[in-house]
């Protein structure tokens, strides 16, 4: 069986998945990009020579995981329409070169648009793809609202991050390596910091904490000037750390071993890979009940409801008042991580993908 996948991501999931798949799939990746004006100029035809190249070696499945390789610079005129024209014949592209289409659905609509439609785009895609993947049955509610065809769809809960990142560090070690104290409770924010991810909510929440055993740690890369300079306020007074950047593989131990729970208040998600990641660190999380977050166990972490204007308020408090009930909630978080297994998960991806060779889609499980 022969797989071409796009794109490929820095995200560890799709090897997560892949190589449990050896033997079974010849996977090869569809790597283009945008990212200067060479690459942007000619973006286009290459991805016409390797999609007619990779059809005609063999290759029929593929999986389509995200779109935004097709996201226009914005330093380009009308880049939220070219955007948008050059997503619409790719799907043409596909349909003619008769490839058969498995879509992941990490998200159902970008959390920011990029298009003057993106609404359309994914329905247009729902109708394309003869199977879809997500993480959570909630995702179906949202599919729905925003119209996206549910047909052919599957259910295979995303996966655990176990053995991917480099964790010797011990826990005193990493709050020595971050100047933390023994004696703090740690709320840890970790990952790409745009706005969506509810970080503005939280450090307004944070910076009303007035116990000074409360540390909160800030870990990612932040693109959102508005965002920085919040973020810098709250350090300045003395609310917070924040490291900023890309975190190494080498580093991303350090800062969930240093934590004691890991705070992600998202306003909008439909999955959250972060979560797995805290999760699989044995973290419990501070998060509301939304998308596949909804899948979580209670026990799992401290849990609010998105519309409740005081729920992650709420949440953050019921955390800090017991610091010993936070290591019972990290156990129960790691046994459900480890339950998130690799080798279960992928041999249910590839029944699809052998269901979607002989045409036989046309349910939904």
């Amino acid at each position: 069986m022969k797989l071409l996948v796009f794109p490929k991501d820095p995200n560890p999931y799709q090897e997560l998945l892949y190589r449990q798949l050896q033997g079974k799939v010849e996977r090869a990746y569809l790597d283009v990009s945008q990212q200067s004006l060479l690459r942007f100029v000619s973006f286009y035809p290459l991805l016409i020579c390797n999609l007619v190249l990779y059809r005609l070696r063999g290759y029929k499945l593929f999986h389509l995981h995200w779109i935004y390789p097709f996201y226009v610079p914005r330093w380009v005129p009308l880049h939220r329409q070219l955007s948008y024209v050059q997503i619409r014949l790719f799907y043409v592209l596909l349909a003619l070169l008769g490839y058969k289409v498995i879509w992941t659905i990490h998200n159902v609509v970008p959390q920011m648009p990029q298009t003057p439609n993106d609404e359309l785009l994914m329905q247009k895609l729902g109708k394309l793809a003869q199977a879809k993947f997500i993480h959570s049955r909630s995702a179906l509610a949202l599919m729905e609202q925003h119209h996206v065809s549910t047909q052919n769809t599957y259910l295979i809960p995303h996966g655990n991050y176990k053995g991917v990142y480099p964790d010797m560090i011990t826990r005193a070690e990493a709050r020595k390596k971050l100047g933390l104290k023994s004696s703090d409770t740690v709320l840890l924010f970790f990952g790409n910091i745009v706005p969506y991810k509810g970080l503005d909510a939280l450090l307004d929440v944070t910076d009303r904490i007035t116990d000074p055993h409360v540390r909160i740690v800030l870990a990612g890369r932040s693109n959102s000037e508005a965002l920085h300079q919040r973020i810098n306020r709250s350090v300045q007074a003395g609310r917070a750390q924040y490291y900023g950047g890309y975190i190494a593989d080498t580093d991303v131990a350090a800062y969930f071993r240093a934590a004691d729970a890991v705070c992600l208040p998202f306003a909008e998600i439909t999955t959250s890979g972060s979560t797995v990641l805290a999760l699989t660190f044995g973290k419990p999380v501070i998060t509301p009940r939304m998308g596949a977050l909804n899948d979580i166990p209670e026990a799992a972490g401290y849990f609010y409801d998105p519309a409740d204007p005081h729920g992650l308020e709420d949440a953050l408090h019921r955390a800090i008042a017991n610091p010993k009930q936070l290591a019972q909630h990290g156990s129960a978080a790691e046994r459900y991580a480890q339950s998130l297994d690799w080798s279960v998960l992928a041999p249910k991806a590839y029944e699809v993908y052998e269901r979607v060779l002989r045409g036989d889609t046309n349910d939904k499980s």
